[in-house]
């Protein structure tokens, strides 16, 4: 899929985010069924502060996803293509490490939870994350085997391909 195609998908999640918001807010609008046994009142009670929550997951899902895409591409070329464990699992994490506070900060954020708080409920939601990722990496082996035998010899062309135009996409750092 490479960088561009990561990239592609990532902005589609993010449009299908504010399709959701728009359509809360637009549920918002409509006044509840005569009958209905949710009054406008309590609609608006759960789902008004969703606004905070989806800025917040908009804002942390685009920013981890660069990252996530950045480290992994990074990682894909200087490991050449080898350990996907430290790719998927170590771009996942930092990039988690970061999404976990933005979303909470934003969502949360300037209202009742002091710091220490937010910290909290940040740190927790980044660990629960990392032992998702750490437990899923044999499903992405297993995944990764799956496509290298239904794809045969072209999956190691791919490949080569990727590397190849990954390692013209990556810039040298520089020392000062």
């Amino acid at each position: 899929m490479g960088r561009k195609g990561v990239r592609f998908t990532t902005l589609v999640g993010m449009v299908m985010i504010f399709v959701a918001y728009f359509l809360l807010v637009l549920d918002m609008s409509i006044p509840a069924a005569p009958n209905s046994p949710v009054d406008d009142h309590s609609f608006n009670v759960v789902f008004g502060n969703s606004g905070k929550v989806i800025v917040g997951s908009i804002v942390a899902y685009l920013i981890g996803q660069l990252i996530d895409i950045q480290i992994f591409h990074f990682l894909r070329v200087k490991t050449n293509n080898k350990y996907i464990w430290l790719r998927a699992t170590g771009s996942t994490i930092v990039s988690q490490l970061v999404d976990s506070f933005v979303v909470i900060y934003i969502a949360l954020g300037g209202g009742k939870l002091s710091f220490q708080e937010l910290n909290q409920i940040s740190t927790n939601n980044f660990l629960y994350k990392c032992g998702v990722a750490i437990a899923i990496t044999p499903l992405i082996y297993a995944a990764h085997s799956l496509i290298d035998w239904y794809l045969g010899p072209m999956a190691k062309t791919m490949i080569q391909e990727a590397l190849e135009q990954g390692r013209s996409d990556v810039e040298p750092i520089s020392p000062g």
